[in-house]
């Protein structure tokens, strides 16, 4: 009966005896023992992986606010030492948990990894805001706030009409973490980046385009009243049609 392949290796290997073991024991590792260790190898480094991995997800998701947590802020639109109001409410229909109430309060309710922990920040909530339907157009960026078909660019002048008219101004947020920070008149964190205007439980935050060295406004007493009463009165709207 013809022999395989194998057959062969295994009648020639035993042919050879031990004079093929001493003539390859001089040689480098086998192929069986360099693939034993790739194996060891490549499993150790899969563990070593894994286990980083598990101790960054936990780390990530235990960052407050976590997904089911609910807290209320509180911010301020102003431009060039104007008053702008603040966003409407959402609708039924906006994506995430970062939800406008109107009169400037947010509430901050994540719903996943992506609006929560770290990423429950200004930049999550406008981009999440963004998603209701006619909105407009509105967006703060680490250099300027657009506000309908207007942009304020840092370095740019003020428009007539407005207290700081003619005055370069530049964007920048101010963070006061907690209402005792607010309430005590702590200065606030200044930060460019709307991803740093990170939300706290009964936070606020004054988004301004203005000159360097202005007062910088501070979020109205009704605000502060709607968000320290919990959105009290205030709500999402259920979208239309």
């Amino acid at each position: 009966m013809a022999k395989t392949k194998t057959g062969s290796v295994v009648s020639r290997a035993a042919a050879t005896g031990g004079s093929r073991r001493r003539a390859s024991s001089g040689q480098g590792p086998s192929r069986f023992t360099l693939a034993i260790v790739a194996i060891v190898v490549i499993g150790t480094l899969s563990i070593v992986l894994a286990r980083l991995n598990y101790t960054s997800s936990s780390s990530a998701s235990s960052v407050p606010p976590t997904i089911g947590t609910t807290w209320y802020a509180g911010y301020t639109i102003s431009v060039c030492g104007t008053d702008k109001g603040s966003l409407t409410p959402s609708t039924s229909l906006q994506r995430g948990g970062l939800l406008s109430l109107g009169s400037g309060v947010v509430k901050v309710a994540p719903t996943s990894a992506s609006d929560s922990g770290n990423n429950a920040n200004f930049d999550t909530f406008q981009n999440e805001f963004g998603s209701n339907p006619g909105v407009g157009n509105f967006l703060v960026t680490s250099s300027s706030i657009s506000l309908g078909l207007k942009t304020y660019s840092n370095g740019e002048a003020c428009p007539k009409g407005t207290p700081d008219a003619g005055q370069k101004g530049d964007e920048k947020i101010a963070v006061w973490p907690s209402y005792a920070a607010f309430s005590t008149g702590k200065a606030p964190i200044i930060v460019t980046d709307p991803k740093k205007a990170r939300f706290t439980a009964n936070s606020f935050m004054s988004i301004v385009f203005q000159p360097s060295g202005a007062a910088i406004p501070k979020p109205s007493a009704a605000t502060v009243k709607a968000v320290l009463s919990g959105g009290a009165g205030l709500s999402t709207v259920q979208a239309k049609g």
